[in-house]
């Protein structure tokens, strides 16, 4: 368990993994916003390898001191390998996965999981709500799909 330090988010995180993790872990992340909302958002996460050298990390370290700040980064529309190339001050970095994906925001909500859920409350309130609303709705948290159950659905859920 790591405590909120700041409420930086990039450096609370860099505060979990090293109390939490032992790993001494750089952190940055950056939005840049306009009048229609976020118009650019990344970051990025540095963690040294078990075999890094007290000399490799401070050089590391020095770099990421002078880079430049990510939302900066994000604006001159610098690459992946650009910004890895910058914050490591390597120009002959590796990339192992060639496979690049586009992020999307994508929710794995269902029915089912949303009536394992309700099997959570226990028999005793599934059978006050099929005799007071004889159905009921829950909403996912992360995406805000609705799901309606039946008095039969919850029937069924109760056995």
């Amino acid at each position: 368990m790591s405590k909120i330090v700041t409420g930086e988010i990039a450096e609370d995180f860099a505060n979990y993994y090293y109390t939490s993790e032992q790993k001494n872990t750089a952190v940055a992340l950056g939005v840049l916003v306009n009048k229609n909302g976020v118009k650019k958002a990344g970051g990025f996460i540095v963690s040294a390898m078990p075999d890094a050298t007290e000399d490799e990390l401070f050089i590391l370290e020095n770099r990421l001191k002078e880079a430049m700040p990510i939302s900066k980064m994000l604006e001159e529309d610098m690459t992946l390998l650009d910004i890895a190339k910058d914050i490591t001050g390597d120009i002959n970095i590796q990339v192992l996965n060639q496979e690049e994906k586009e992020p999307k925001y994508e929710c794995n909500c269902s029915k089912e999981k949303m009536a394992r859920g309700l099997r959570t409350i226990g028999k005793e309130e599934l059978q006050k709500i099929i005799e007071e609303d004889k159905k009921a709705e829950t909403v996912c948290q992360f995406c805000n799909n609705k799901y309606e159950f039946n008095e039969e659905e919850l029937k069924n859920l109760i056995n």
